[in-house]
């Protein structure tokens, strides 16, 4: 026997109860999309939000390091290494850019850092500087700002949060590393991946 339904479903009737599968099943297809646009949404929003991190007391104080400078989030700064638009500035010292730094990254001491060493970086290229968490590429990018170069941000979290997150350093004979200056005991707290060296 078939009872025919709305929108021209077929119910079969043996001695089960009536069942309508095609709109249980459209139900669950439903619920199964909305699941997956929300935790997509979720995930997109994290990353477009991945200016923030994870450790609370690590967060504040790169709130009060890099005050109003302009900032660039590690997974947008990745993006850009092979650019050739836009140039890395390391401005840790000597030291600390031999055991790690990012590719193509281009070593601008803080404390040697000389203004005539600029000019020959163009003033339209993208630059982004950074340093073990943020204060000393802050103070070189506004230098740099003061001298023209108007698209200078600073790498949020700087070369710590980088390595938190995984994202690859070199050496410097260009080879993957893992390692990473830790500047003192008390900055080094802040790195949870990588090998700590001094």
């Amino acid at each position: 026997m078939e009872v025919r339904l709305e929108y021209g479903q077929v119910i079969v009737q043996y001695m089960i109860p009536y069942i309508v599968i095609h709109s249980q099943l459209m139900i669950f297809i439903r619920i199964k999309l909305l699941l997956f646009i929300l935790i997509k949404t979720t995930t997109s929003l994290s990353q477009i939000d991945s200016i923030t991190i994870e450790n609370e007391n690590y967060e504040i104080l790169l709130k009060k390091i890099n005050k109003q400078f302009p900032q660039i989030s590690s997974y947008d700064a990745r993006k850009k290494i092979d650019d050739n638009k836009t140039l890395f500035l390391d401005t840790r010292s000597t030291k600390e850019y031999n055991i790690s730094h990012i590719k193509n990254a281009i070593l601008i001491e803080y404390n040697k850092f000389d203004l005539g060493s600029m000019d020959s970086i163009s003033k339209h290229n993208e630059i982004i500087v950074y340093c073990s968490i943020g204060s000393r590429s802050v103070k070189i990018g506004e230098k740099l700002k003061k001298l023209g170069y108007q698209n200078v941000k600073n790498l949020y979290g700087g070369l710590f949060n980088w390595i938190n997150i995984n994202f690859p350093l070199v050496n410097n004979k260009g080879e993957k590393t893992i390692n990473i200056h830790g500047y003192s005991k008390e900055w080094s707290k802040w790195i949870i991946n990588g090998n700590i060296i001094y």
